[in-house]
């Protein structure tokens, strides 16, 4: 599926989609980040899973001697599978704003929902992890 294809899919349950979405531009930037994004995504996870507490976007973009850029957007990404969720902590970020702090998002049973496939690692672990008890 083509990025634009892909864009008008998720276009619809994507809250607050950018300004720029669906321009030339936006469309050609996701085809070419298309191929690493899953790998990008698993590796922000990764980092925010190793640390204490969490990250912000700009944080783990340095853990992982990224551009902001490519790894802001796989936060997103990760938050909208439920992979991540927001701490209720807030740190400043490179431009002085306040940033959301990050974690791992605690395991329910919607993050059966995910994509084994573009995260690996995360489903083979998620597969693991005992069911809650309602008691």
């Amino acid at each position: 599926m083509s990025a634009r294809a892909r864009w008008l899919v998720d276009r619809a349950s994507y809250p607050l989609p950018g300004a720029a979405a669906g321009r030339e531009t936006s469309i050609a930037a996701a085809d070419a980040i298309a191929e690493r994004a899953p790998t990008l995504r698993e590796l922000t996870l990764r980092a925010i899973q190793a640390s204490e507490g969490g990250l912000t976007a700009d944080e783990a973009a340095d853990a992982l001697g990224m551009s902001i850029l490519s790894i802001r957007p796989r936060v997103t990404e990760l938050a909208r599978r439920g992979l991540v969720e927001d701490s209720g902590e807030r740190r400043r970020n490179q431009s002085g704003k306040s940033a959301i702090v990050w974690r791992e998002e605690k395991w329910n049973e919607t993050n059966e929902l995910f994509d084994c496939k573009t995260l690996s690692s995360s489903c083979a672990r998620a597969r693991q992890r005992p069911a809650s008890s309602s008691a």
